[in-house]
Order: C-alpha cells, then sequence, then structure tokens
C-alpha cells in the first residue's frame, strides 16, 4: 500500500505548488487548508504516516494540531513547517506535538521530498519494532497464562473470564490504552504461580495475597507499569466487593 502523507497550511498556493512538486508513485500527497481542516482530512481519508504542518496558522496553529494528531494515532510521523520559530515555540513542538523534524520556509521541495522519506524510514522503524515488541510480549504472556492454567485451572479461568469483561468495557469507554487494561486482566492473577502447591488447597483466608505479587512481577517489565497499577486496582474492587 501506498503511503500516504498530510500537508497543512492556511496558504492555499503554498500547498497546490507543494502537491504538484512532491506527488508521484513512492507516497500519496493530501492537502488540507488550515488546522482544523487538517484534522478532519486525517480522520476522513487516513491513515497517514507523515503529516507536516505550518507553525502559525489562524485559530488551531501547528503545535496544537500536532498534538491532537499525536492523539488520534501516535505512530504518524509529524514535520513542522516554519518561518521563524522561536525556543519556546520549538520545545512546545517537541514536547506537545513531538515533531521528528523542522522544515523552514520557504521550502525547496526536493528538501521536503528527503524530509518525507526520512520520516517514512522512521516510521517504518518505529512500527516494525512495535510490531516485534507486540508479537514477543504476546507469546510471554501465553506461556504465562498457560503455566498459571497447569497450576491453579480456577484462577486462570477466572482471570479469563474477566479479561473477556476487560476488553468490551476498554472499547465501549473509549480507553486511550485498552491494551493495558486487557493486559492487566490476563496477568492480575500470576501471583497464584508462586503459592506453594500445598497452599492451594487451603482456605482462601489462609493464603498470602496475591495482589503485591502480581504487581511486583510486572511491575519489573519496562513499559508496563501502567499495567501493574491496574492490577492493583482490580484487586482493590475485588477487596470491596
Amino acid at each position: 500500500m501506498t503511503p500516504k502523507v498530510l500537508l497543512v497550511d492556511d496558504d492555499a498556493n503554498l500547498l497546490a505548488g507543494l502537491r504538484r512538486s512532491l506527488d508521484g508513485d513512492d507516497y500519496e500527497v493530501h492537502i488540507a487548508q488550515g488546522g482544523e481542516n487538517g484534522l478532519r482530512v486525517f480522520q476522513e481519508e487516513g491513515p497517514f504516516e507523515v503529516t507536516i504542518a505550518d507553525m502559525r496558522m489562524p485559530g488551531l496553529d501547528g503545535v496544537e494540531y500536532l498534538k491532537q494528531i499525536g492523539e488520534l494515532n501516535r505512530d504518524t510521523v509529524r514535520v513542522m513547517l516554519t518561518g521563524n520559530v522561536d525556543q519556546k515555540t520549538a520545545i512546545d513542538a517537541v514536547n506537545e506535538g513531538h515533531v521528528f523534524r523542522f522544515l523552514s520556509k520557504p521550502c525547496d521541495p526536493d528538501e521536503v521530498d528527503r524530509c518525507i522519506r526520512d520520516a517514512l524510514h522512521h516510521y517504518r522503524l518505529l512500527t516494525t519494532e512495535r510490531e516485534l515488541l507486540s508479537q514477543t510480549l504476546t507469546g510471554c504472556v501465553k506461556m504465562v497464562t498457560d503455566l498459571l492454567a497447569l497450576v491453579n485451572p480456577h484462577a486462570a479461568a477466572q482471570a479469563s473470564r474477566i479479561q473477556r469483561i476487560a476488553h468490551r468495557l476498554a472499547r465501549q469507554s473509549g480507553c486511550q490504552r485498552p491494551w493495558e487494561v486487557e493486559l492487566a486482566a490476563m496477568l492480575f492473577q500470576i501471583g497464584w504461580i508462586t503459592v506453594p502447591d500445598q497452599s492451594l488447597f487451603a482456605g482462601v483466608r489462609d493464603l498470602p495475597p496475591p495482589a503485591h505479587i502480581s504487581h511486583d512481577l510486572v511491575a519489573n517489565i519496562p513499559r508496563l507499569e501502567g499495567v501493574a497499577s491496574i492490577i492493583e486496582a482490580i484487586y482493590a474492587v475485588k477487596e470491596q466487593g
């Protein structure tokens, strides 16, 4: 599938000129006049691998536009087009808009083309790495949940039921990171793996609470701190109920 690039500026002539110069076989160029129109086109005609936005636009400026793009699709590589950038604007663009690169106006079409190609390469690196990490994490989670099913089938069945409920609720609520909720629901019972065999047949009150065990095991995994916090929240709800 041909990658798509969205150019956003309040100058219609500049957009038309760039589109004529850049449109080719390697990527599709879409244009939108103004930040608000840019958001509309992004949602209606996306996904876009790259978007380039002018910093100074009436209404929705470039920093806010790129920030909202990141909320819609964090994988989209964002580039800012500017005639004059001060230090504060540059900091805001990087911190809030997560800008990959700045382009100075007036910009040479060849320079814009090189920037787009670099951005597309960056996009491929990011998405390939994320897909590999996702597959690795999925495999590890399956291994752990299969082990839990062998050690404590009841706990595994309960985790499976909660995972299905969490999946539905996360989607219905519009959760920004639904995968964290679903993963926490799958892993919140893994603390039972550390319980000695002879303790599995004791009364529930005699067992050590596995909440902190599950939390600590997951918290040791990079980028899963949010999942660990949700695991603690799940146990808090269970104890209140």
